[in-house]
């Protein structure tokens, strides 16, 4: 019912069509048929922990592969996806591995959130003494080596809190910044360059340079792309 619910999603199926490749020409249907055992079934296969115990999640078995249980299933994981790789013929190097997470910039954001309430808890207890977070000068009424000290050591862990909170705040930008790459290189894949390919190669066979440009691709396929 989960897979049904997905199916019917509008926007799931909208940005998943969004991702389809231009054709230049339609396939004719009737020339397809039904694959065999000869051909390759690519498909993805998720590995999850579920209630300490690692499964395997493959569309083409009727239920999930129980792996055994598990105290770091990332540790347990790797050695489950070298022995399904090594089930294929040496030399096959057609796999991609990815993992699904969480959004970075929401877990940085958290982080950061964090460590702006330690700097406040630490600031409001410089306040109760009298002291600013910047001033040098000691409590009103003077104090002892263990207040200085403790003045000291509040003000040590706020510029630790300040320098790490920096350095998570340049994580974030450079998350945003990937998310900005990834919207480019999604519209180059989504752009339709076949009417720019037609119309490059018109403009070589007019000038006359196509038939040159057909045999030298021929002759060198290695460096015709």
């Amino acid at each position: 019912m989960r897979g049904l619910a997905m199916t019917n999603c509008d926007q799931i199926r909208d940005v998943h069509n969004s991702f389809v490749r231009p054709e230049s020409f339609l396939a004719d249907e009737s020339a397809k048929r039904a694959a065999t055992e000869d051909d390759d079934l690519f498909h993805f296969i998720s590995y999850v922990p579920v209630d300490g115990r690692l499964y395997e999640l493959d569309g083409l078995r009727e239920s999930p592969v129980d792996h055994g249980r598990t105290e770091d299933w990332l540790e347990s994981v790797g050695p489950v996806i070298q022995r399904r790789m090594a089930e294929y013929a040496e030399g096959e190097i057609r796999f991609n591995l990815m993992a699904v997470i969480g959004d970075r910039r929401k877990m940085l954001g958290e982080r950061v959130s964090t460590i702006d309430a330690s700097i406040g808890r630490l600031l409001k207890k410089l306040e109760a003494m009298n002291i600013s977070p910047s001033s040098a000068s000691t409590p009103a009424g003077g104090a002892g080596a263990v207040e200085d000290a403790e003045v000291a050591r509040l003000r040590s862990q706020i510029g630790r809190l300040n320098v790490e909170r920096a350095d998570l705040e340049h994580l974030v930008e450079l998350e945003h910044g990937k998310r900005a790459r990834y919207r480019f290189d999604n519209s180059l894949r989504k752009h339709n360059f076949i009417p720019m390919v037609y119309q490059l190669v018109r403009a070589m066979a007019q000038k006359g340079a196509l038939a040159e440009a057909m045999q030298k691709a021929q002759q060198n396929p290695s460096s015709s792309g």
